[in-house]
């Protein structure tokens, strides 16, 4: 039996017409795709994957992961 994976989005700009561009992830909100898509597809694209949109608090969480990640931990400095 293949387990269901929850699928997330982060919409990082609305700003470029027509479009929008995002981060779509599997189980795992750190590891991504950067994905753009016109609205009218991005809309059926999170229809037809049951999508669930990260809230500020969880993107700025997984913001600060990335730089962890990235730069190391320097909050012990």
């Amino acid at each position: 039996m293949i387990k269901a994976q929850k699928r997330y989005v982060r919409i990082t700009n609305r700003d470029r017409p027509g479009f929008v561009e995002f981060h779509f992830s599997l189980d795992d909100p750190t590891l991504y795709l950067e994905m753009i898509l016109p609205v009218e597809a991005f809309a059926e694209f999170c229809r037809s994957n049951q999508v669930t949109f990260l809230s500020d608090k969880e993107a700025e969480t997984v913001a600060k992961q990335q730089e962890k990640w990235r730069y190391g931990d320097t909050d012990n400095e």
